[in-house]
């Protein structure tokens, strides 16, 4: 932050808008990070206000998404979901293919949220395979334990197991241990529904052998 925060004005003294933003876009993140949404928001309104001045398209998908992921912690889905629905037709005007991806999956998060599962799916299907296609492992992983999630919510947990099956791999694959430890648990989730505590027990064992490393 003490980087950022020096180097803040001198971009501005240089009158480097560019560099401007993505200093403000960088101390949004901080305050993100560390649970101080309001001035997160602060931080990237007045970067998304410069990428559109100097018609930095990129920037400002970014800038929307980031905005849209506060909204979303805050607890405010029809704003979240104005903001992505802002960002995605940008990300798909840039050809920024990985970030449409997470748009797309931030999207269907905010309609889980918010009990409509089917809808949600619906957003993760269409980023899956384009974190496939940008070899976007860790994402991939991700949105993988999200379609697992709302099969579950929809009443298939053997579906729900499917896909969290496929996650979990790749989620050692890339040394993903807070990830893996999310879908352990998405998976003794199904199998306590399901009625098969042996299987549960084996999914607790291999959750505290994961934590124990």
């Amino acid at each position: 932050m003490n980087y950022h925060n020096q180097a803040l004005p001198v971009y501005r003294e240089l009158d480097d808008r560019s560099g401007e933003a993505t200093v403000l876009t960088s101390i949004g993140q901080v305050y993100y990070d560390i649970g101080q949404p309001q001035q997160a928001l602060k931080h990237y309104n007045q970067a998304l206000s410069i990428y559109r001045e100097i018609g930095d398209r990129s920037g400002e998908a970014v800038a929307l998404n980031n905005m849209g992921l506060v909204y979303a912690r805050i607890g405010k889905p029809e704003v979240a979901l104005n903001h992505y629905n802002q960002a995605l037709p940008i990300r798909r005007e840039v050809s920024d293919r990985f970030g449409e991806a997470v748009t797309l999956n931030n999207i269907g998060l905010v309609y889980a949220r918010i009990g409509k599962p089917e809808v949600a799916l619906s957003y993760y299907n269409q980023s899956l395979p384009i974190r496939r296609e940008v070899s976007d492992r860790s994402g991939e992983a991700v949105t993988l334990n999200n379609i697992g999630l709302a099969y579950r919510d929809m009443g298939q947990p053997e579906v729900a197991l499917n896909y969290y099956n496929q996650s979990l791999p790749i989620r050692r694959e890339v040394g993903d241990r807070s990830g893996e430890a999310v879908t352990l648990n998405s998976i003794g989730t199904v199998y306590n529904s399901m009625g098969q505590p042996e299987k549960l027990l084996i999914t607790i064992i291999k959750l505290c052998l994961l934590h124990a490393k």
